[in-house]
């Protein structure tokens, strides 16, 4: 899609990374899957810029990467959106998955422990004959084993949610860390901890 001319115009402004042109253009006679053409040579020209700004962080992108995650679904948008939010936040989110893009992550509060749901989707599956189309599956589950997930190191306690089985927590040094034996479209867990 287009893109801004964007530059860095004063002092403690940095480029994260510059615009790469495609190889060839698309057009009506050539196209390429996902609209991902093969790279040319790096433009030099920034597309993302950064600074701090009094206490705050700033990222400017010439273009619109969550567009272009919405269209394409290609994983290193996500990756780079998530990135900026983390570095402009200044703290990673306080419970990840590890390698899990498929899984959201909901934390709810009850009384003083922390109620953590792990949804699980996979895209569902069909596929088109000329003008007809079969029919999606209804649904799949599909188990991932030992999945680990970083939590807040004031973790003392975690328990699957409705059946009560603990699961090992193991403190490191800035978090704690768990490993789910098998997760599925939908987990529960309950955090026992600080969290204040």
């Amino acid at each position: 899609m287009a893109m801004w001319e964007v530059r860095a115009n004063t002092d403690g402004v940095y480029v994260a990374a510059t615009r790469r042109n495609p190889l060839i253009e698309t057009s009506g006679q050539t196209y390429y899957h996902n609209n991902q053409p093969p790279p040319d040579v790096d433009s030099d020209e920034p597309a993302i810029i950064y600074r701090t700004y009094g206490r705050g962080r700033v990222i400017y992108c010439a273009a619109l990467p969550e567009n272009n995650y919405a269209r394409l679904g290609h994983e290193p948008y996500r990756r780079l959106i998530a990135n900026m939010v983390a570095w402009a936040a200044r703290v990673l989110p306080p419970i990840r998955a590890e390698g899990l893009l498929n899984t959201e992550i909901i934390v709810n509060r009850l009384r003083k422990d922390w109620i953590v749901h792990l949804v699980t989707g996979f895209p569902q599956r069909a596929a088109r004959f000329g003008q007809h189309r079969t029919s999606d599956t209804i649904e799949e589950i599909v188990s991932i084993p030992n999945v680990q997930l970083s939590l807040p190191s004031t973790v003392t306690a975690v328990y699957r949610i409705p059946s009560g089985e603990a699961l090992p927590v193991v403190h490191l040094v800035s978090d704690a860390r768990i490993t789910i034996p098998n997760l599925e479209d939908w987990e529960t867990l309950r955090l026992v901890g600080d969290f204040e």
